[in-house]
């Protein structure tokens, strides 16, 4: 998941990535301050885990549709002698049912980053110390 705040001085968005599922999680491993500098006028500061938010990674995206992409005609090619081996159509039926294989794999991956992503940033630490 990728992270980010805006600068206290210019405003710029700072992004960084972490494997967490929550500001609880972030504050524990990082603490309830994080020193983050910013690369556009290169200034360090303390930002609060409740300032962070989360955003899409592209790279969960890109993976999930990788997935798609590839694994449904990889699927199709494995699958596509058996078509035509039986003449029964619940058989078939069941093959082709085997092709949302991957479709059903990419939207789990989606769904599950959106879930994560929604969670970060409803979920206060407010009261919490680390």
């Amino acid at each position: 998941m990728k992270l980010w705040t805006s600068c206290i001085n210019c405003a710029e968005k700072i992004h960084f990535s972490e494997w967490v599922n929550d500001r609880v999680e972030l504050s524990m491993s990082k603490g309830r301050e994080l020193k983050l500098t910013c690369k556009a006028c290169n200034t360090q500061g303390a930002y609060n885990v409740d300032d962070i938010y989360a955003k899409g990674s592209k790279l969960t995206q890109i993976l999930a549709l990788t997935i798609l992409v590839i694994g449904t005609p990889v699927t199709f090619y494995f699958l596509w002698d058996y078509f035509f081996l039986t003449a029964y159509v619940y058989i078939i039926a069941g093959i082709s049912g085997m092709l949302v294989v991957p479709a059903t794999v990419y939207l789990t991956i989606i769904k599950n980053e959106e879930a994560r992503i929604r969670r970060f940033n409803s979920h206060r630490t407010k009261g919490y110390n680390a």
